[in-house]
């Protein structure tokens, strides 16, 4: 039936001065698949304590049909917002090398089918959901590695340092996108710290496509500023 009944006694411990505390049943714990820093609902109710488990993410599923031009953008909003399938139909043929090209912007999101105007994404790296510690912090270190290059770039534009800060630029965007999903997903965060977190990623990704847009610049001898004046803007 999906529910589970019964009745135990729990000592009540004491937690420092003041907090009383009482553990979990096991079995309950594992069934709703509860680890550390997971948030419950409490809610007293005729004498008694009423204890919610969160919502379990359920696997969404989205079909949208998209003129031309606008592949990529359907494909980002979906992908962030956490779902695990996207159908994607159109009047005319799906171009795939600008699908593909989409594609190469979403960590874990793999083509599985393909006709003419109709063919289906989905994601088959859910483990990935689990590292948005490790992915913020790469974010934050990457984005002090270009600023460093961009600095170096415009007292020397090598072709291949300018390069390599493009290619950095759009890992930054994989993780970006990454790092929005595993929000919209998680069931362990408030929503102020989602809002925080949506905050700063936002500034990271424009961060970095500013330094994108001085190598395109700087790649074809257009750059107008004042040099000095933008390496003083990188060394204070």
């Amino acid at each position: 039936s999906g529910f589970l009944f019964f009745s135990m006694k729990r000592k009540v411990a004491l937690i420092g001065p003041t907090t009383l505390m009482i553990s979990l049943p096991r079995v309950w714990v594992k069934k709703h698949q509860l680890a550390k820093g997971q948030e419950v609902t409490i809610e007293e109710k005729e004498g008694s304590l009423l204890v919610h488990a969160p919502a379990q993410h359920i696997m969404q599923m989205a079909t949208v049909h998209f003129t031309s031009g606008f592949l990529a953008r359907s494909i980002r909003s979906f992908y962030r917002q956490g779902y695990h399938e996207i159908t994607i139909t159109c009047d005319d043929s799906i171009d795939l090398d600008e699908l593909n090209t989409a594609l190469e912007q979403y960590l874990g999101l793999e083509l599985i089918e393909h006709t003419m105007k109709r063919c289906v994404l989905r994601n088959v790296a859910d483990s990935l959901d689990q590292e948005f510690d490790v992915l913020f912090r790469k974010i934050f270190l990457m984005n002090q590695v270009m600023g460093q290059d961009i600095f170096d770039a415009l007292s020397s534009p090598h072709s291949e340092k300018i390069e390599a800060i493009e290619k950095m630029e759009r890992t930054n965007n994989k993780l970006v996108n990454l790092c929005f999903r595993i929000l919209n997903k998680s069931n362990k965060m408030g929503d102020g710290t989602k809002i925080r977190y949506a905050v700063v990623l936002s500034c990271m990704e424009n961060i970095a496509d500013h330094y994108r847009d001085l190598c395109v610049l700087l790649r074809k001898n257009t750059f107008s500023g004042n040099i000095n004046n933008i390496k003083s803007f990188f060394t204070q």
